[in-house]
């Protein structure tokens, strides 16, 4: 998709290629689906990272883990993987 958009921006600066007013309209679309994108790629990876959290949580909790070891798993820090925002 941003390919397309590159493409499409690199097509609309070129003189004399399309009207101004076309080639303002096409930048304008490039950027909104830049921004689109940009947003889709945060938007999955916020998802992914909460279903690994809840994977995380429902393997510790039906495992056959002793009490203690599973509370140990629980605490641990996260680190940087478990943080997001």
């Amino acid at each position: 998709m941003s390919l397309l958009a590159s493409s499409l921006s690199s097509i609309a600066v070129q003189p004399g290629a399309l009207p101004s007013e076309l080639a303002d309209e096409i930048g304008k679309i490039a950027a909104t689906t830049l921004t689109l994108s940009s947003a889709l790629a945060v938007t999955q990876s916020r998802i992914m990272a909460w279903m690994t959290m809840i994977q995380r949580n429902l393997w510790l909790h039906m495992s056959h883990l002793p009490e203690h070891t599973r509370k140990g798993l629980s605490h641990q820090p996260r680190g940087d993987l478990w943080t997001f925002s």
